[in-house]
């Protein structure tokens, strides 16, 4: 029954009392004032009346015979916590009144009434009490389905935005993996100067395009609460060394020196996520070298002096540094200190705000110090975990001892895409391995049945029938066959972790994203004859 219900039809009352006399007063009073009124003569009565009836309010007297009025209360209370009930009692009942009013009574009367107004006012009172109630709670439950209505919209939206992300990603990776690979197979070519330039300024936008599309993927990722990072043993004195040599070269070219210190006192291994601790490093050597024209830049790797089980990563440049008022928003998403900025810079101002966020998932804080015209430095932190010595992984990517002999591999392309197919036969036009093109997962279990390959490298999203379903029947084959597995590589355009997960799941042994360069696909390849020559020269048993 709902709040307006019980507003629009007259008020039931249940009277409850032992005595003829009160009881018709009541009703008499009671049905005066336009009150529906039940009268019951003892405890159980009442209870079977209240049970059958449903009575908007309950006058229960306190002392009656067999079932007293606290019985009452309280057997109403489990039934109907919300049904208000007054307690009626006589003079020299105040422990009882007290009794009643915790087990949650409402009000109380005490007889005899100095004037039944008492007794309208009161009832009144707990009726207009209970209706405002019941408002409240009819309001509270409107919210809460207006909260689940929008919150379920919400993650509708966000599902929609992440299903058009992960689309869009492979739409653009896909040409992408074929622009950057054709540009870097032609720099490796014989060019005029001004043929080199071209090419040069094409795979350099390529890259451009490919960092942009990373950028808003991760963003996406994180502010969508979908990101997790991979915890597992990381050198951070490496990281920070490798890093920096990547980007030393870049200081260099204009001119900039980029110096390195990490103080003695850095654990050799830590746990992270050492793929996102490089990002991070990236993001903010990327923005030292880019804002900064004349000087240095330092990184420095220390333990934290305030927090104690805390490494502190410092980047210092002598760049043009940034005003006191923008130095809180330049770490929110999409900020340029100005169009100025914005026009001789470029960049998107995501590369702080995902940094920054990375950094807080990792347990971290970042923030920045800066003079306009002086310069910057970043610092941010990450908590200290002990690592233990990492097992050897069994995977494809684990390098076997390096033999001298180089194998011709049979090798199965799975790609429906026209360019790419173009791409990966470019890729080895110039090497001993022989290359079948299968155009999708069916034609791929096809010609395994028909033929014997040494690697399979399988796209995962392909028409008539996908990377996955493919990989599943040929792993089932060599079961069935009682054969040795195929070693399969995943090809895909999607590169968040959950792909990976679901491709290794399948049965890939590993998971490349595209786009993927000449030469990493080459020392795949490698290590995959390296693997095979290993086999060999392990003795068979009798």
């Amino acid at each position: 029954m709902t709040t307006r219900d019980t507003q629009d039809r007259q008020t039931v009352v249940l009277v409850i009392d032992d005595e003829q006399y009160l009881r018709d007063t009541f009703r008499k009073y009671l049905e005066h004032l336009q009150y529906v009124v039940l009268v019951a003569e003892n405890g159980r009565t009442g209870l079977a009346l209240f049970a059958r009836e449903k009575p908007d309010l309950v006058l229960t007297d306190l002392r009656m015979p067999d079932m007293d009025g606290l019985a009452v209360l309280t057997k109403i209370r489990n039934d109907s916590p919300d049904t208000p009930v007054i307690i009626v009692s006589g003079k020299g009942e105040v422990d009882d009144v007290i009794g009643a009013l915790r087990l949650g009574a409402w009000d109380y009367l005490s007889k005899p009434l100095d004037s039944l107004l008492v007794l309208g006012h009161v009832v009144a009172k707990a009726m207009e009490r209970f209706h405002l109630i019941q408002e409240n709670r009819a309001y509270q439950t409107h919210l809460e389905e207006e909260v689940a209505s929008r919150t379920s919209a919400l993650q509708k939206a966000n599902q929609a935005k992440s299903d058009f992300l992960a689309t869009i990603s492979h739409e653009i990776r896909t040409p992408i993996n074929v622009v950057l690979g054709l540009t870097g197979v032609l720099l490796e070519t014989e060019l005029t100067a001004e043929q080199r330039r071209y090419a040069e300024t094409m795979h350099h936008s390529g890259g451009a395009l490919l960092s942009l599309l990373n950028d808003v993927l991760d963003f996406s990722r994180i502010d969508a609460g979908c990101f997790t990072l991979n915890d597992s043993p990381i050198f951070p004195c490496q990281i920070v060394e490798e890093t920096a040599n990547l980007m030393r070269i870049s200081a260099e070219e204009k001119g900039l020196t980029l110096a390195v210190t990490v103080t003695d006192d850095i654990p050799a291994m830590v746990l992270g996520d050492g793929v996102r601790l490089r990002q991070v490093l990236l993001n903010v050597l990327g923005n030292a070298i880019k804002f900064t024209h004349l000087g240095k830049i330092a990184v420095c790797l220390t333990t934290h002096p305030q927090e104690p089980g805390a490494l502190l990563f410092r980047i210092s440049d002598t760049g043009i540094g940034v005003a006191a008022e923008y130095q809180q928003a330049i770490f929110d998403k999409f900020f340029q200190v100005d169009k100025g900025i914005t026009r001789r810079y470029g960049g998107t101002g995501l590369g702080l705000a995902i940094s920054r966020r990375l950094v807080e998932t990792m347990g971290g804080r970042m923030w920045m110090e800066s003079e306009e015209g002086q310069g910057s430095t970043f610092f941010f932190t990450m908590p200290i975990r002990i690592a233990a010595a990492p097992s050897m992984p069994a995977t494809l990517l684990v390098t076997p001892p390096v033999q001298e002999e180089t194998l011709s591999l049979r090798i199965l392309l799975v790609e429906d895409a026209l360019d790419n197919q173009m791409l990966f036969a470019t890729y080895l036009k110039k090497t001993p391995h022989h290359l079948v093109i299968a155009n999708n997962g069916l034609e791929a279990v096809e010609r395994v049945q028909a033929a014997s390959f040494d690697l399979v490298l399988m796209d995962l999203q392909m028409p008539v029938m996908d990377g996955y379903t493919a990989t599943r029947i040929m792993r089932k084959l060599e079961q069935d066959a009682g054969r040795a597995p195929l070693i399969i590589l995943a090809l895909s355009a999607h590169a968040s972790q959950d792909k990976k997960e679901e491709s290794l799941a399948a049965g890939c042994n590993d998971h490349l994203t595209k786009p993927i360069r000449r030469q990493a696909l080459l020392e795949v390849i490698q290590q995959v004859g390296e693997r095979i020559v290993a086999s060999r020269s392990v003795p068979q048993r009798p």
